[in-house]
């Protein structure tokens, strides 16, 4: 009985902690869909993309590789957005706050999250691809390593095929 109780008490205080405002991993939710399906969720996520339509905005997000639509009605507001998620820019970091749908029959079954709080986290930034001079300089390296051992290979078997042309 008491193992029961001890049971029942951790299910108890692991729900109320996820109600309390902690942010739960888009993996999580796609791992387990039926279980969040029309609950309360707040997940923290990088911008991927926006939609703007007349009645509110559809927002692709990212998430440590897993990717998923945000509609974010008018009445919400969408905080303003300036970087977009690429392979030049790490986008906008935001917080949602909302309910997941699983299988949501008013978007012809989208697996979405309905926004009802929304709100910038950390702004995105730009980044180079030009690479850095260590990067450069390993580079170069690594061009005159494998020149000298194609030079030594080369050499090898020049003398190989002399020896064997002797004979």
């Amino acid at each position: 009985m008491r193992r029961i109780f001890l049971l029942f008490l951790l299910i108890l205080t692991n729900t109320l902690s996820l109600q309390a405002g902690e942010f739960i991993e888009m993996k999580e939710l796609l791992a387990k869909p039926s279980f969040w399906d029309s609950k309360e969720v707040e997940v923290k996520a990088e911008v991927l993309d926006i939609l703007r339509r007349k009645k509110g905005s559809w927002i692709n997000i990212l998430d440590e590789g897993v990717s998923l639509g945000v509609w974010v009605p008018k009445e919400v507001g969408l905080p303003q957005i300036i970087y977009l998620a690429g392979p030049e820019e790490k986008g906008d970091l935001i917080r949602i706050k909302g309910k997941f749908y699983f299988n949501n029959p008013r978007y012809l079954g989208q697996t979405m999250i309905s926004a009802e709080e929304i709100s910038l986290v950390k702004r995105g930034e730009k980044f180079s691809l030009e690479p850095t001079l260590k990067k450069k300089r390993a580079l170069l390296l690594w061009a005159f390593l494998f020149l000298i051992t194609g030079v030594v290979y080369l050499i090898r078997n020049l003398k190989y095929a002399r020896r064997l042309s002797k004979t």
